[in-house]
């Protein structure tokens, strides 16, 4: 394959190399275009999802670990972003003809956004593969290669996949049989993504997906360190943690009481790394400064060191106020 994904990822996020932007487009834009076709029917909608899948992607360049899958997580964005493109879709659609009755999907339509959902919902062992053979149509020894597994590894898992997604899909009523098809991506398309991502420009539709997309992500994040936190503050209730509750829709602040009361067992240096995790990154930030609870963080810091003491955490107590699905 050349250059890693990593390597390309860290030249677009330190250098705004366009090049390196480009080649991943190139890999992996059928991939993405494949799901936002299958779940929009139009056209022009799909390029938008397409487009505004790689723009979060150029944000969030930086953040996407080295050794991560990145088929793994541009089907998973892309997957989500075209689901929230098809549902402003569906709205505008109601908007519009609000006097004609809508007809039911057929259920070969509606397996096709079904079968991408649920394929973001498997295990990385059992959507590694599934992508690399099923989506991006590569042999199983080029899937083995790149997986660093054996040729039967990646067909055992590929088997158990068929049958979790099978199973999954009975389960919401869709009877299965379909393939994934092979869709191609221009080179026009690909040199316009990479052209935009290194700009930082964006079509108003596309623009509303990745501010959007990346809120989402923002609101996932959060959510999975208030999970984290209540954790943690229940393990550590003895030593001193103090939880200043916030109301429905209030951030919620953690502060340490007093670190030297902490129990033995768990390091200074731990809560150090549970801050830095919690803290959200410049580019998440960016389309958040509208939001009331924002000023909460001011409000924690400086809370902090009023006191002298440091902030452990921070999050949205209401999670749907915040604009979650």
């Amino acid at each position: 394959m050349g250059t890693s994904d990593g390597m390309l990822l860290e030249r677009f996020a330190a250098h705004r190399d366009q090049g390196a932007f480009a080649e991943i487009v190139r890999r992996y834009g059928a991939l993405v275009m494949g799901v936002c076709r299958r779940v929009l029917r139009n056209a022009d909608d799909a390029e938008e999802a397409f487009q505004a899948t790689f723009l979060i992607l150029a944000r969030k360049a930086g953040a996407v670990r080295e050794g991560a899958s990145l088929a793994g997580w541009l089907h998973a964005v892309a997957t989500r972003t075209a689901l929230n493109a098809r549902s402003s879709a569906l709205r505008r659609a109601a908007h519009e003809r609000s006097a004609v009755p809508r007809t039911p999907e057929a259920p070969r339509e509606d397996l096709r956004p079904a079968l991408d959902e649920e394929v973001t919902r498997l295990p990385d062992k059992y959507r590694s593969p599934v992508l690399l053979c099923y989506v991006q149509g590569k042999t199983t020894e080029h899937a083995a290669s790149e997986l660093g597994w054996a040729k039967g590894t990646v067909l055992t898992r590929l088997a158990r996949a068929r049958e979790m997604l099978r199973s999954r899909l009975a389960g919401r009523g869709v009877v299965t049989g379909a393939a994934f098809a092979t869709v191609t991506v221009s080179a026009s398309m690909v040199a316009a993504t990479a052209e935009a991502a290194t700009a930082g420009v964006a079509a108003p539709g596309v623009g509303a997906l990745v501010s959007g997309g990346l809120k989402a992500m923002m609101v996932a994040k959060l959510k999975a360190a208030a999970v984290v936190l209540v954790a943690t503050a229940g393990a550590l209730a003895s030593g001193g943690v103090l939880l200043a509750a916030g109301g429905q829709d209030k951030p919620s602040v953690t502060v340490a009481a007093d670190v030297d009361t902490l129990p033995p067992k768990i390091p200074h240096e731990k809560f150090d790394r549970f801050h830095k995790m919690l803290l959200p990154t410049k580019d998440e930030l960016a389309g958040f400064w509208d939001l009331p609870w924002e000023v909460g963080i001011h409000a924690a810091r400086a809370r902090a060191s009023a006191e002298n003491k440091p902030i452990l955490a921070y999050f949205g107590a209401n999670g749907s106020s915040l604009g979650a699905t």
